[in-house]
């Protein structure tokens, strides 16, 4: 089972309504519809994609499975996706790319 991203555990509020109706929910790579960083149907999936990621690593596996850690992990890849992600970064792979590539949590 993969991980699940509770609303109750964001740091942010988001938009509730989606402007990708149309496109089904990220579910990993590939992936080239837009992503809207505002919106709570964009954003928990691609959460629940890079947490299961980082999961997978032998790094992080146990930080993950403490809930202290996940909430510390969930809340810096949020602030990376408010506040560092690059606006040049618009694809839902792209995003997930970025945020594998750049997250850290000292």
């Amino acid at each position: 089972m993969g991980i699940r991203v509770r609303s109750k555990d964001l740091k942010y509020a988001y938009l509730e309504h989606s402007t990708n109706n149309h496109a089904p929910r990220f579910i990993g790579k590939p992936d080239k519809t837009t992503f809207y960083r505002y919106e709570v149907e964009e954003v928990v999936p691609m959460l629940e994609k890079v947490l299961e990621y980082l999961k997978s690593s032998k790094k992080t596996y146990k930080q993950l499975s403490d809930r202290k850690s996940y909430k510390k992990y969930l809340h810096t890849l949020e602030d990376m996706i408010r506040q560092d992600l690059p606006r040049k970064k618009q694809r839902r792979e792209e995003v997930f790319d970025w945020l594998r590539d750049n997250f850290s949590c000292s």
